[in-house]
């Protein structure tokens, strides 16, 4: 009994180290969290950072389409029937009529036909079946024995 408590007097450490260990455990703990909310503050940074580049992507998006809509209403003023009618006149442009047409004829020029989207009328509709597909699977072990 007496080497019991005498192992357990040996074993009890002083009151100084005890203490250390409770301070580096908490130092520990302490570097762990600070870890975790530097990793969480580095997340958060680059997500709020992608969030803003997208926001001025989209900014940037909408003022090109801004512009492309702008271009589209000039190109569409400048190439109406009037807009046209008045600068060929202003390039000294007339209209002509219909005695000053002059028709030409080609021989063997044939002019563009229509063009036909519609598939073409097939009369003989038999399906078209491989004969490897046409054998049930009995025949197919049966053929599979013979060489």
């Amino acid at each position: 009994m007496k080497t019991l408590s005498q192992l357990f007097q040996n074993y009890r450490q002083a009151a100084w180290r005890t203490q250390i260990q409770w301070i580096g455990l908490f130092l520990a703990m302490l570097v762990a969290v600070a870890i975790v909310l530097g990793f969480y503050v580095n997340i958060t940074t680059r997500t709020a950072l992608a969030g803003r580049e997208i926001a001025y992507a989209q900014d940037d998006l909408i003022t090109m389409q801004h512009k492309i809509s702008d271009l589209e209403s000039q190109i569409a003023s400048l190439t109406s029937t009037q807009n046209i009618q008045e600068r060929a006149v202003a390039m000294g442009f007339i209209p002509a009529t219909a005695d000053e047409f002059m028709y030409v004829v080609v021989p063997g020029y044939s002019p563009k036909t229509a063009i036909n989207l519609a598939p073409k009328l097939v009369r003989d509709l038999k399906p078209i079946i491989l004969p490897e597909y046409t054998e049930s699977l009995f025949d197919w072990f049966a053929n599979r024995g013979r060489p």
